[in-house]
């Protein structure tokens, strides 16, 4: 019995240890070796033997040992206070037991500061829950550090939520530059609880950040104490890498960075304050590279933020086609470009696309032109150095809900309705109606003003012409300073180009300059792109073919586009095989169906003596087959591997290569004009002609019998044929009988 009591007695004991102090407590981390967690008395001085949580309860680091440097916090604590100084600096973490949520609740009563860095070289991570909850309306502060410290931070794990409660807005003191915050886990907040970062702040928005649930602002000053009025920032900076989202953003003069595919959206859903606001020399810096882009919606914001919109574009005499976001840019100042030579002596590499001059032509600049860059006017430029360089275009940013309108004409001549425009804001544009917005789309807005052969934007990758429309799936959206050109439609007048607000979108992923990938994962869509290339001059020119049961045989506007206009010394093109009009196509949708079996006519234009055949991208399934045939050789070749071939003379147009979608297998037999007979299966034919062409085919063996007989329209398969002897086919239309003798043995 008695060791019965003494075991019961060391249980309490062990109770009456864990408890809650709400009194001041300094932590040691002595049982380490055991555990790291709060709840462990073992790791506290001061603290009547328990562990401090409380309202008036206050943490002071700053004793303990070098060995560990981690609190895990291992159950809700309530404080009054944190504070760090004392002995041991460097790297501290704030952890979370596994699978844990615990959340460290500090409520400053009585205090302004809830978190104090009293020392330098003080590094905490935290990866538990942190809620700021003051007792009363009232804003709280997180010290980092003093003038007399350096080397100080605060960074928020991604596996941490950062709550602003609804009566507390939070404010970080910093004091001397070097003291950094970063955030990469959760930051939520009711609408009202800013927060601010005072004096010299270096902030850093992580790539992993996540602020849907923020509806406060955040304010970026040296003075400012609430989130109303102005300040003055001496130093310090600000870095998005990630999605931050917040009700207004304000900068005194301190510049916020936003890298590529990070993003920054101000959620004010009414223009009752200025959303978006710079106060001092601030500025909101957007970096562009050559496939991403940063972007930024404001769509309430007032007055002119200062803008810098920096584009990563190639050097080496490459050309870029762009928009320029920005307000105020003028030629003049816009340093890094080529400066032109020879018969554009005295220009300079930054012009526009004049429809109506010499059919068509480019127009540089004067060096030193005092001339505006317009919003919605797309612009060529050429960088001088080699590599990659970056021009800057720096202005106030357009925030207006009034439509940005281009204008655009139709001109006389073989280029007449080409016009180059460009994005005028500082977020992607959602390019199509099949993604995001049925409605507010660039080509669904525009498409009364855009010929709907021609449904779609062209655009230059720095190495050749791509068309993006429906049928485009990696690249659905237009970043921040692309330009690219559009087909306007004929017979119209006093025509626009119109950007609106509500075609605007965060973090949408690939430039134009970016690799595409077509296709998708849906079952019934299909794409193959084809390259030509001329073995001799080194040119290339592609077509897209792509299936999907939208589409159909004739013309689909906003999926089939015509060519544009590259002049290449080798040009390719299709053709519409219902209802054509003579229309060259870059992209040609059909029906998902025929992919089972249908022929689409191939046009060439090329003076090279040899050419090649490839498909550089494709995602049909194993299931079909395709082929390559060229009527002069009478050859039909499965398009599996680059096939070269070599050219007698000029290849001018159609008639001589066609593309077979099929199911079966189509071996090299014998043609004959418009009637293409092929070997499907081991005892079956299918025989294609004219579209529209009803045929009657009849099968005899060599002593006259009629083994098989059918009549269709364009194409049909006869099946259960006889594969050992040799046996005559006839095929009969309006147009012409033809009798073929054969044996698919």
């Amino acid at each position: 019995m008695q060791k019965v009591l003494l075991i019961i007695f060391f249980i309490f004991s062990i109770n009456i240890n864990s408890q809650e102090d709400n009194i001041t407590c300094v932590w040691t981390g002595n049982d380490y070796l055991n555990n790291t967690n709060w709840g462990n008395a073992s790791n506290w001085t001061a603290c009547n033997g328990g562990y401090p949580s409380g309202s008036s309860a206050v943490v002071n680091v700053k004793s303990g040992n070098s060995d560990n440097k981690t609190i895990t916090l291992d159950r809700d604590i309530t404080l009054k206070q944190f504070k760090h100084g004392g002995t041991y600096g460097g790297a501290w973490t704030l952890a979370q037991p596994s699978g844990g949520s615990n959340t460290l609740t500090l409520e400053g009563t009585g205090v302004s500061q809830v978190w104090q860095h009293n020392r330098e070289d003080v590094q905490w991570t935290i990866g538990a829950n942190i809620t700021i909850d003051a007792a009363t309306t009232s804003t709280k502060e997180l010290k980092l550090g003093t003038s007399s410290h350096s080397n100080n931070s605060i960074t928020f794990s991604n596996a941490s939520t950062l709550t602003l409660s609804s009566d507390t807005s939070l404010r970080f003191v910093f004091d001397k530059d070097g003291h950094t915050v970063t955030f990469n886990g959760t930051v939520t907040g009711g609408s009202g609880r800013d927060i601010i970062f005072k004096d010299f702040h270096t902030v850093t928005f992580g790539s992993s950040v996540v602020m849907t649930g923020y509806l406060g602002d955040l304010d970026f000053f040296a003075t400012q104490n609430s989130g109303s009025g102005t300040g003055t920032s001496t130093s310090g900076g600000v870095t998005v890498n990630g999605d931050v989202r917040a009700r207004e953003v304000h900068l005194g003069s301190s510049d916020m960075t936003i890298n590529t595919s990070a993003s920054l959206t101000c959620t004010r859903d009414s223009s009752a304050a200025s959303t978006l606001r710079t106060d001092g020399t601030g500025k909101f810096i957007v970096k562009a590279s050559r496939t991403a882009s940063a972007s930024l919606i404001a769509k309430f914001a007032t007055g002119s933020p200062n803008i810098r919109f920096d584009r990563e574009t190639d050097g080496d005499s490459e050309w870029t086609l762009i928009g320029v976001p920005v307000v105020g840019e003028i030629v003049s100042d816009i340093t890094g470009l080529r400066a032109g030579s020879g018969s554009h002596s005295g220009k300079v590499a930054i012009g526009y696309f004049d429809n109506a001059l010499n059919n068509g032509e480019y127009v540089y600049y004067n060096s030193g032109a005092s001339t505006e860059l317009e919003l919605g006017k797309g612009y060529l430029i050429s960088p001088d150095g080699s590599g990659v360089q970056t021009i800057s275009f720096t202005g106030t940013g357009y925030f207006s809900s009034t439509l940005v309108q281009e204008p655009v004409t139709v001109e006389s001549g073989t280029y007449g309705n080409w016009n180059l425009v460009g994005n005028p804001y500082l977020s992607y544009l959602m390019l199509t109606d099949n993604v995001d917005d049925s409605v507010n789309s660039f080509l669904e807005v525009n498409k009364g003003n855009i010929d709907n052969s021609a449904e779609a934007v062209y655009a230059w990758d720095g190495a050749e012409w791509d068309i993006y429309n429906k049928t485009s799936n990696t690249v659905n959206h237009i970043a921040p300073g692309e330009g690219f050109f559009i087909y306007a439609r004929n017979g119209g007048t006093g025509m626009n180009m119109n950007f609106k607000e509500d075609m605007q979108k965060n973090g949408k992923g690939l430039n134009f300059n970016a690799s595409m990938v077509n296709g998708g994962d849906d079952k019934n869509i299909s794409s193959l792109n084809l390259r030509i290339e001329d073995l001799e001059n080194g040119d290339s020119d592609k077509i897209r073919l792509y299936f999907n049961n939208l589409c159909s045989r004739g013309l689909d506007p906003g999926y089939d586009a015509r060519k544009f206009f590259v002049k290449n010394s080798v040009r390719v093109f299709t053709k519409l095989l219902v209802e054509d009009k003579g229309i060259k196509l870059g992209i040609q949708a059909l029906p998902f169906s025929d992919l089972k079996n249908v022929i689409v006519p191939i046009g060439i234009n090329t003076s090279s003596s040899k050419i090649k055949f490839s498909v550089y991208e494709r995602d049909l399934s194993h299931l079909y087959n395709v082929f390559l045939e060229d009527r002069l050789l009478n050859k039909i070749m499965k398009l599996d591997n680059p096939i070269e071939i070599s050219l007698d003379e000029d290849e001018n147009g159609l008639g001589r290569f066609y593309l077979h979608f099929t199911d079966g297998m189509i071996p090299e037999l014998t043609t004959d004009d418009e009637l293409r007979i092929f070997k499907s299966s081991e005892n079956s034919i299918r025989i294609m002609g004219l579209p529209n062409q009803i045929y009657k085919a009849k099968i005899y063996d060599l002593s006259g019998r009629l083994l098989n007989y059918k009549e269709f329209k364009h194409y049909s398969y006869l099946n259960d044929i006889d594969v050992k002897t040799i046996k005559i086919l006839k095929i009969e239309s309006d147009k012409k009988t033809v009798i073929k003798k054969f044996n698919i043995e």
